[in-house]
């Protein structure tokens, strides 16, 4: 079932100029270099932003293109149609100019600076930031916004022992450094490992 953030963002767009595309069957393991890779090998032009579309943290499976102007707009979702990236099958349709949801960990790129945020999981379900900042996240440069470690809700129908929490680095190799230190490693007493991954 689609959630409220793809729902929004695969709805038709009304407008008869559209710029933004909304490619569907994207692998969760694919970059945003990789889809701007695949078009450009197709001849798409003119496309000026490629983002991952997130939920709840995690890959949608959707991709966000932005086009220069609309004839470029209505040539790159034909072509995109044709695409296959990976062994999967690309849908294209016109996307709606506005996510409903720019929380961190939903929409395009997460709605943070691309590859500057990392996705915690398999901390305890409270686990107080204070904490996390002294233990995990010690000796790491922070982004400066005003809540660089957020909590991010897990979908309902998920067990939710453990959490989701969004760290946003200052940079990118901090954000890396940061997955290479912890990513597997366990957290207090818990003994399963939590794991780190680069939001893109």
């Amino acid at each position: 079932m689609a959630s409220t953030a793809q729902r929004g963002l695969r709805a038709a767009f009304s407008s008869s100029n559209p710029t933004k595309i909304i490619l569907g069957g994207v692998p969760s393991h694919a970059t945003p270099g990789d889809v701007r890779r695949a078009i450009l090998q197709a001849g798409i032009q003119g496309c000026s932003e490629v983002s991952l579309m997130y939920d709840h943290g995690k890959p949608t499976g959707q991709a966000l293109l932005g086009l220069s102007t609309p004839e470029y707009c209505r040539e790159a979702r034909n072509v995109a149609r044709t695409l296959n990236l990976y062994g999967s099958d690309l849908t294209a349709d016109y996307a709606d100019d506005k996510p409903q949801n720019n929380k961190p960990g939903y929409g395009p790129a997460a709605s943070t600076e691309p590859q500057t945020s990392v996705l915690i999981t398999g901390l305890p379900y409270i686990a107080p930031f204070r904490q996390l900042k002294m233990k995990l996240l010690h000796g790491f440069e922070l982004a400066k916004v005003a809540n660089p470690i957020s909590q991010v809700a897990i979908p309902e129908q998920m067990y939710q022992m453990h959490s989701r929490v969004l760290v946003r680095l200052a940079n990118p190799a901090e954000a890396h450094r940061l997955v290479r230190r912890i990513h597997l490693t366990t957290y207090g007493d818990n003994p399963s490992p939590i794991r780190a991954e680069i939001l893109y």
